[in-house]
This record gives C-alpha cells, structure tokens and sequence, in this order.
C-alpha cells in the first residue's frame, strides 16, 4: 500500500533534482529496489538517508551535474585575462 510521507515526498523530490531514481539510489549508496519501498511509503528510510535526501533538495543549485554534458553554460567570460601578480 503506497502512502505519502514527509519522508516519501522529500525522495522524491531529491530524484528530481539528481534526474531520477537511479540517479539518488547512487547519490544515497543504497539499492534502488530499497529506494523504491522508501519512495511509495512502504517503509521508512533510515534517518541519515532522509536527512541526505533533505540536503540535496536544499542545495539543489549547488549539486553539480552528474555528466559533464548536463552542466549549465558558465557566466565567466571565455577569455579571461590571467592574473599577474605584482612584480
């Protein structure tokens, strides 16, 4: 029987941010088959992997892409001059 949960609502929204279930099973080091019971409220995660779940949704921006191809384009300039130090 699914039921939503505190718990069940933060995972899900943390593989939304990770690009799926897949991708927070490998984020939280846990089988997706045990994610799966976490997801649908069948079981309650242990508290490190809720409290895992609730960081990525609260720094979100600051998790980086899981492939170099899904980063953002940067805001620095292409050609930035190098810096020298005083001589």
């Amino acid at each position: 029987m699914s039921r939503s949960t505190i718990e069940s609502r933060t995972l899900e929204k943390a593989a939304e941010v990770l690009g799926g279930r897949r991708e927070l099973a490998k984020h939280l080091q846990v089988p997706l088959l045990e994610l799966d019971k976490w997801l649908v409220g069948a079981e309650t995660p242990p508290h490190i992997y809720f409290l895992r779940a609730v960081d990525v949704v609260l720094y979100q921006d600051s998790i980086e892409p899981s492939a170099p191809g899904d980063a953002p384009p940067s805001d620095l300039p292409r050609n930035k001059p190098d810096y020298k130090r005083p001589g």
